[in-house]
């Protein structure tokens, strides 16, 4: 049986590296981002349809102070969901998690408020919601 040298030991250290960061920890649910887009728009339905790459999160339809909301896990490479918004003829789309932009702002909580001149993010770091869209 061949020995067990300082190089063999070398040529595991990646493939360890990837299980560490494949393999779930504990409870997964504790881990994931919640997306939530919420109605501030006053007396007005909001329409919104969500979606990423490989997710369509479905048509929603929410009355004033309403919100719709789902789970996600972050991919290794990039994760990005973007929304469809529609009330009294407006239509808007944006970006509501971008991993590259989002990573640091939202940790687990990626909550938006649509209001009427634009959409708001709320920043974790700061706990604040900050103007990210206009119209």
């Amino acid at each position: 049986m061949e020995n067990f040298s300082a190089s063999n030991l070398l040529k595991l250290i990646p493939l360890l590296i990837v299980l560490v960061l494949v393999i779930p920890k504990g409870n997964v649910s504790a881990t994931k981002k919640v997306v939530r887009v919420q109605n501030d728009l006053g007396e007005v339905t909001l329409m919104v349809h969500c979606r990423s790459k490989d997710d369509d999160v479905g048509v929603h339809y929410l009355s004033n102070g309403n919100y719709t909301t789902w789970p996600f896990g972050d991919s290794l490479i990039r994760t990005i969901f973007w929304c469809t918004i529609k009330w009294n003829g407006e239509k808007e789309d944006f970006t509501v998690y971008d991993s590259l932009r989002d990573r640091v702002r939202c940790w687990l909580k990626c909550w938006w408020s649509v209001r009427p001149d634009g959409a708001y993010s709320f920043n974790e770091k700061t706990q604040q919601y900050e103007k990210l869209y206009a119209w």
